[in-house]
């Protein structure tokens, strides 16, 4: 099985004879998408930490010396120390690791990099991954993006201006947000974006993050920074959830985002895609504490559509989920 993740990550990467491996920063908007060797590895190293049995398909590349399998698995295994931790953060976790996961959103030159035994085990790696591993992430990286971009220049503007009005403001105000494609092993975090330091990061290989889904996430990632930045549109919902007394249940507004962003996108793009099943309708995540799908169909969903204003909506939306929290 892990072998022919792999595989079809080479196949993925060298299939499209008219794409090859292209870091050349892209923009849209205020967006810059980086595909960068640099950022990759340590991207790679953090998830193969969290995943080791995923580099039994390197080890088995008889290309690679028995030197450099070693150098990586010793740079996986000093990561591993930063990583094990059930709930993980490569960015919002404490430590060395956090530190130079967001000076990478930085892109700022290595040369600056704190010297520690993460930064080191990293720096042994480097040679060997740009050599045996780089190009085909690279040319992964590459068709993400490009599939990406065709649909921003479709779609970006309508979908990105109608967030920008649902969530009372611009997604992303500021001169430059930068988003990292990252070809590496999946895992939990296949995407996160931090408003402090305006960087999105996002995993190219996993099929859920491709495509479409690429269009939706992005706007899903970039969508995270009014709710945590703008007071309206935060104190919003925890000032009327609070109000109903019902104070526990304003973590709603993840699925709020979710269901937002995905309505959003679907109706965008129905014409092209009528059968587009929103991200979080496809993950079936509308389950346990964030089972709240009907409620936001019926009152989250008229305000979506132009129907009810900001303020009435989440009052309806919070009667009902106290009404439904009843019953429970």
């Amino acid at each position: 099985m892990l072998r022919a993740f792999f595989t079809i990550l080479a196949f993925c990467a060298f299939s499209s004879s008219a794409l090859t491996c292209d870091n050349t920063p892209k923009g849209w908007k205020n967006l810059n998408f980086i595909n960068s060797p640099e950022a990759n590895l340590h991207s790679f190293l953090t998830y193969s930490a969290r995943k080791p049995q995923s580099l039994e398909a390197f080890m088995s590349d008889s290309s690679i010396s028995d030197k450099d399998k070693q150098t990586l698995k010793n740079s996986v295994v000093q990561y591993q120390t930063f990583t094990k931790q059930k709930r993980f953060h490569p960015l919002f976790d404490r430590g060395e690791l956090a530190l130079l996961t967001e000076w990478f959103g930085k892109n700022e030159p290595l040369i600056g990099v704190n010297v520690n035994p993460v930064s080191q085990s990293y720096f042994a790696t480097v040679g060997l991954y740009k050599e045996h591993f780089w190009q085909a992430h690279c040319q992964q990286n590459s068709i993400w993006q490009a599939n990406l971009q065709s649909k921003l220049t479709q779609y970006g503007e309508e979908i990105n201006q109608r967030l920008g009005q649902l969530f009372l403001g611009e997604l992303v105000n500021v001169p430059r947000h930068r988003i990292f494609a990252h070809a590496r092993p999946f895992t939990r975090q296949g995407a996160f974006t931090s408003g402090r330091e305006y960087v999105t990061h996002m995993n190219t290989f996993q099929p859920s993050f491709r495509d479409w889904y690429a269009l939706e996430l992005l706007f899903h990632e970039l969508s995270h920074i009014p709710f945590s930045e703008n007071e309206r549109l935060k104190n919003g919902i925890e000032q009327t959830f609070e109000k109903h007394g019902i104070a526990e249940h304003a973590g709603i507004w993840h699925p709020i985002l979710f269901y937002t962003v995905g309505e959003v996108t679907r109706q965008a793009i129905i014409a092209e895609h009528p059968d587009y099943l929103p991200y979080a309708n496809k993950k079936s995540l509308y389950k346990g504490r964030w089972d709240y799908f009907p409620e936001l169909e019926q009152h989250w969903l008229p305000y979506i559509n132009g129907q009810v204003s900001f303020e009435q909506a989440l009052d309806n939306l919070a009667k009902a989920v106290k009404l439904n929290a009843s019953f429970k």
